[in-house]
């Protein structure tokens, strides 16, 4: 049992695997920089701007056609419509 803990570490551990520190190094060294590598993919893939699928999409798509359908000019009022208005504000303030 020993043996194949041994053997099993030193396939993962490069120290173990008969190799000399600088190659050890930079083993590992490719090692990590290939996880951080796969680590910033991952976060610019998922908080990126630019995706298209994000998960908060629905509140910007409602915004925009509240902006589109309010687009330009205000529906006039009429003299009586505007003299309620104009009472109704004149009570709040």
């Amino acid at each position: 049992m020993a043996a194949r803990r041994y053997e099993k570490e030193q396939a993962t551990n490069p120290f173990l695997s008969g190799l000399t520190y600088q190659q050890a190094r930079e083993q590992i060294c490719a090692e990590s920089d290939k996880l951080k590598a796969e680590y910033h993919s991952f976060v610019k893939n998922k908080y990126s701007a630019k995706t298209t699928a994000r998960e908060n999409n629905s509140l910007v798509d409602k915004s925009n056609t509240h902006y589109e359908k309010n687009k330009g000019d205000p529906p006039e009022l009429s003299e009586e419509e505007l003299e309620q208005l104009l009472i109704d504000l004149a009570e709040l303030g």
